[in-house]
């Protein structure tokens, strides 16, 4: 989480404690990853509220995870999905989605999960959707492709979410470094795109919602 615009510990307690109970799970996973040096890759305790809030507005039935890590997301918004819904994750890393397996099967949603290990952009173009709500948290390279890959899958009303969108603060500052200037140029082309309605919400790292016109 060192990419995000962080709340105090406190504060991310106080949080989950006026937010419906999560599943233990939730909250050693939370835990778990932070341990590791790639923690700055795990969305943050209040985004993850927010996403399973999204899911219980959205109701979808089907929702497709792009970048799963070591799988809090996943695991949030799977136990919120209505009775038949499922998830599909898209990673290429088995060392980390074995963590997040073993996640899915403590908290009793692995059954509602698919698990895909390969090119993200490959495995898209053998799915066929629709997709009512789609989580985009991969390399930023491909956030571009990654969208453009799934707008035919995600039915009107559907809702794209797009991670780490303020990348550290950096979109506003001189910063020329090859990541922040392609997110700088995706976030141009995201809220011009003549298929969704875009609006950015400054929570996390940036969080962009992409809604299918």
């Amino acid at each position: 989480m060192d990419n995000a615009i962080e709340l105090p510990e406190e504060l991310q307690d106080y949080i989950f404690a006026s937010s419906e109970p999560v599943h233990l799970v939730v909250r050693r996973i939370i835990a778990e990853t932070q341990a590791m040096p790639e923690r700055s890759m795990q969305i943050t305790p209040d985004e993850a509220i927010f996403l399973r809030a999204m899911v219980r507005l959205i109701r979808p039935t089907a929702i497709l995870e792009i970048g799963t890590f070591t799988g809090l997301s996943s695991l949030i918004m799977a136990g919120a999905l209505v009775d038949g819904g499922r998830m599909t994750c898209l990673d290429i890393s088995d060392e980390f989605t074995a963590i997040a397996r073993q996640a899915w099967a403590e908290a009793g949603v692995a059954d509602r999960i698919d698990l895909i290990i390969g090119p993200a952009l490959e495995s898209m173009a053998r799915l066929d959707g629709p997709f009512q709500l789609v989580f985009i948290d991969a390399d930023k390279e491909n956030l571009q492709a990654y969208v453009e890959a799934v707008t035919p899958k995600v039915p009107q009303g559907g809702v794209v979410m797009v991670d780490n969108t303020l990348w550290r603060r950096q979109v506003i500052t001189d910063d020329a470094a090859a990541s922040t200037v392609t997110i700088r140029a995706f976030n141009q082309w995201l809220v011009a795109h003549p298929a969704f309605d875009v609006e950015m919400i400054g929570i996390a790292d940036g969080l962009t919602l992409a809604i299918k016109k």
